[in-house]
């Protein structure tokens, strides 16, 4: 029998393709750069290589941006938010204590969190978190970390198993407000 899985809305063929297109994109900077490396020289070829490659990456995730804003709203509608989590409490360097990036699902005050152990899916064991009390804002650390996005916020919660932070977007973040 399968394991029970969060399952948020997959991704678009645009997407997909955008995301594999970046990466040929890359990897056809930098064969330019090594091809022009001999008559160039180091640096020059390092610049184009980057003046290349990093137009074509952001140029691709642009195409991709509103159907990755769309799927998002719409699994925040069913209640789904990406996210990551945290234990403020835990021992510093364990594996706790790091964000895990993952899918949460938000209802009657239960945060249902899997983590993401294939960089697409969520897999592995769902954690269930009942809320204690009402998740206060957390000031971002002076270096964020690598699992948390950009534009997501902090948030610290006391839940059954003690205190948890989570960051996710704004949307997010209202699905965890009491009376929603």
């Amino acid at each position: 029998m399968a394991a029970e899985t969060l399952s948020p809305a997959p991704r678009s063929r645009r997407e997909k393709t955008c995301e594999v297109l970046a990466v040929l994109g890359g990897y056809l900077g930098f064969t330019v750069a090594n091809v022009l490396h001999r008559d160039l020289g180091f640096w020059p070829s390092l610049l184009i290589g980057i003046g290349l490659t990093v137009p074509t990456v952001l140029f691709f995730n642009w195409l991709a941006l509103p159907e990755r804003r769309a799927r998002l709203a719409s699994d925040a509608e069913r209640g789904l938010i990406e996210c990551a989590t945290r234990r403020p409490n835990a021992i510093p360097g364990s594996l706790q204590d790091r964000w895990k990036p993952g899918y949460a699902e938000v209802r009657d005050g239960t945060i249902r969190f899997q983590a993401l152990y294939v960089d697409t899916e969520p897999s592995g064991p769902i954690s269930t978190f009942s809320l204690l009390g009402a998740p206060k804002p957390v000031a971002a650390p002076a270096k964020r970390p690598a699992d948390v996005r950009r534009q997501w916020k902090i948030v610290s919660m006391e839940t059954d198993q003690g205190p948890l932070q989570l960051a996710a977007s704004d949307n997010g973040l209202k699905l965890l407000e009491p009376g929603k």
